[in-house]
């Protein structure tokens, strides 16, 4: 794994980070001391992809932003902001 900060080859796993959704890899570099993880190339978000798809199949349909949140919060019983859809539609595109 290249480091992110100086893009060096050496470096080692240091240990796996969690949350609710996701476990990430995480890496330490030995030459430049950083710690760095997986960067998800798709989207790098803490919501499972599940959610992802939803909110990209809604946006697909027309759906806005808001209504996206709306339906996405209260099936999946989260709490992702309108912002956070168009930020993660406008990356795709």
């Amino acid at each position: 794994m290249q480091c992110t900060k100086c893009k060096s080859n050496s470096t080692i796993k240091h240990g796996i980070r969690k949350n609710k959704n996701i476990k990430r890899q995480i890496y330490f570099c030995k030459d430049c001391k950083s710690f760095f993880s997986e960067q998800n190339k798709f989207i790098d978000s803490i919501y499972q992809k599940e959610i992802l798809k939803m909110v990209l199949e809604l946006f697909c349909k027309g759906e806005s932003y808001k209504s996206i949140s709306e339906t996405i919060n209260k099936k999946k019983h989260t709490n992702i902001s309108k912002s956070t859809i168009s930020r993660w539609v406008n990356k795709i595109k």
